[in-house]
């Protein structure tokens, strides 16, 4: 039992067998060339800091649906390839003269 606590107050409460290291390196804690996990999915706070726009705006038009998301259960979460070519596609060009 007291194994269990130690786990449950080093991995924020939950418990696993693994150590949060090794989990992010796929369970393997002695790999020595590890290249950071680049996440697609962004969460409302991540998108509004990348794009400019508060969580607001960004509320506001996820309930218009004039941004594209993704539902994960119950949360929001943003593709960074499909928000990128969002932000592409609205983007206004200068008129040629």
């Amino acid at each position: 039992m007291q194994n269990r606590l130690d786990r449950r107050t080093r991995t924020g409460g939950m418990a696993c067998p693994l150590a949060a290291d090794q989990l992010l390196q796929g369970g393997k804690s002695d790999m020595k060339e590890s290249e950071p996990i680049k996440r697609r999915l962004l969460n409302i706070q991540e998108v509004a800091e990348y794009t400019g726009l508060s969580v607001h705006t960004l509320y506001t038009m996820v309930s218009q649906r004039r941004i594209p998301y993704v539902k994960v259960g119950r949360l929001t979460k943003f593709d960074l390839n499909t928000i990128d070519a969002w932000i592409e596609k609205n983007s206004v060009r200068p008129l040629r003269t």
